[in-house]
């Protein structure tokens, strides 16, 4: 025969890992959680009744340096997505829950530049071949990339294609030179800093004939993105 039960039942709701709920008409709760971003590991709390803006779309990440941030966009450092909460009329109309199981150790998009034709040059001077010029890039350390196929026109002692990279037309970060006559494939890569207060930068593939003949490049590509 059933028992009877006398008395009030107390649901308990579990919150899963870093899940964002609906706390109140414009709170949320969050679960707690361990996480790791861009090497440094640490635990997330949770938390409940945190105020969200109304009228608005609600960016919430947990930011390096900064903890848990609920913005009207996503933040421009390295950070975790747990959702986007859509606040209008008072009330939370909808949560877009963000979180992923595996994540890189960066949230920004790589900024590239590509010309796959054919250029020469034979009068023995620098000319530009590819540049990179990048929007504002946030303090932090950036991983330069570059690559590029060359050839010269002829195969004499001292005759050879010269090709270099460089950061805001001053600092060389990378060279090559190919005296042959077959397209050869050169590429590399610089850890770059870039200091406190944040700055664009321009990354140049540069090309030039050395001795004599022509010099060739062509499929030449630039790409920047922050490791750190």
């Amino acid at each position: 025969m059933p028992q009877r039960v006398f008395g009030t039942i107390v649901q308990e709701l579990q919150i899963a890992d870093g899940l964002v709920q609906a706390d109140n008409d414009l709170t949320i709760a969050i679960g707690a959680f361990p996480y790791e971003v861009d090497g440094d590991k640490k635990r997330f709390n949770g938390v409940t009744n945190r105020a969200v803006t109304d009228d608005q779309v609600n960016y919430v990440s947990l930011a390096k340096g900064s903890g848990l941030t609920i913005g009207t966009e996503w933040p421009n450092v390295s950070h975790i997505k747990l959702a986007r909460v859509v606040a209008a009329d008072g009330l939370i109309q909808q949560i877009i829950n963000e979180r992923v199981f595996l994540s890189g150790t960066l949230n920004q998009d790589p900024q590239y530049a590509s010309d796959e034709s054919e250029d020469t040059e034979d009068a023995g001077t620098w000319t530009q071949k590819l540049k990179l010029t990048t929007s504002e890039l946030p303090a932090g350390t950036y991983l330069v990339q570059w690559s590029a196929e060359m050839k010269h026109s002829n195969t004499t002692l001292g005759n050879y294609c010269k090709a270099r990279v460089t950061m805001d037309d001053a600092t060389e970060i990378g060279q090559s030179i190919w005296p042959y006559s077959v397209w050869h494939d050169f590429g590399g890569f610089r850890v770059y800093e870039v200091g406190s207060g944040g700055s664009a930068h321009e990354i140049d593939i540069d090309f030039r004939m050395h001795g004599g003949g022509v010099a060739s490049i062509q499929r030449a590509r630039l790409m920047v993105w922050r490791i750190a």
